[in-house]
């Protein structure tokens, strides 16, 4: 039997599994709103949108969503699911009261608007997030279409490691511990210059994969193995996305690790 699996995360975890559904090999749980998040809390929103526990605010939408692509039709429910293979990749938090937000949505949001500065904008926005900015909207409020009265009303933060410990426990619990945490891509750029926020982030997703035993994916191992030319975009310079090799290689390497999942979980029942 196939296994059927549900991808939350960006195109580092959807495309090189799509290639795998491709040679047959899986079976994608898909959903035209299971769209590409990146923080634990985006993580959580959607998990709980996919279960059909959540609502939004229309306003909000172009904030989560691709616009035109908002629609729930899932291939089968979330709890039919094999397992769930999900992506961490950002500590950069930010939300319009309970409401998660993508950090690049209201970038390209802002970007578009010619009347604004977007440098300026984003100046602050960096400050802002650095520094953590906590907002309580008042009832009925809704977020500005204005970009700089928008950063004021926003709830920003890098992600610390209580955070990060409580909200994976959390994303364990709604999904029976039925996943694969994926680490990004962590290596330098071209020129050698370190993504510090990046770094940290993968390690403590890594130190927290020791203490709570959930599985651990790390592309960066396999790409430092391989070479970066071989599996990265750009002749290995882009450290974002992956070459249509590196899709190959990569999707090869995350479904011999769902299906060691799969018969690990079973030993456990049947032990059960």
């Amino acid at each position: 039997m196939k296994p059927l699996v549900t991808v939350i995360g960006t195109c580092r975890v959807h495309d090189p599994l799509k290639k795998m559904e491709k040679k047959g090999l899986l079976k994608l749980n898909n959903n035209p709103i299971n769209q590409f998040v990146h923080n634990t809390d985006e993580i959580i929103q959607r998990i709980s949108l996919l279960k059909n526990n959540m609502e939004y605010p229309e306003k909000l939408k172009k904030f989560i969503f691709d616009e035109n692509k908002i629609f729930n039709s899932p291939t089968f429910e979330l709890e039919d699911s094999d397992i769930v293979i999900i992506e961490v990749s950002s500590g950069k938090m930010v939300s319009f009261g309970n409401h998660h937000l993508q950090m690049n949505r209201l970038v390209e949001y802002v970007k578009s608007d010619k009347a604004n500065d977007f440098n300026k904008w984003m100046r602050k926005i960096r400050r802002k997030t650095k520094d953590g900015q906590i907002y309580e909207p008042f009832s009925g409020e809704e977020l500005s279409e204005s970009p700089f009265k928008m950063l004021n009303q926003l709830n920003l933060s890098l992600q610390n490691m209580e955070r990060l410990t409580n909200s994976i426990k959390e994303i364990l619990h709604l999904t029976n511990e039925k996943i694969i945490i994926v680490n990004h891509i962590n290596l330098p750029k071209y020129d050698g210059t370190i993504l510090s926020s990046r770094e940290e982030l993968c390690l403590n997703i890594e130190i927290l994969s020791n203490e709570l035993g959930f599985d651990l994916f790390n592309p960066t191992k396999i790409i430092t193995k391989k070479g970066r030319e071989n599996i990265l975009k750009d002749n290995g310079r882009d450290i974002n996305h992956y070459s249509n090799n590196g899709l190959e290689i990569i999707g090869d390497k995350l479904i011999k690790k769902i299906n060691n999942k799969i018969s690990n979980m079973k030993l456990k029942e049947n032990k059960i």
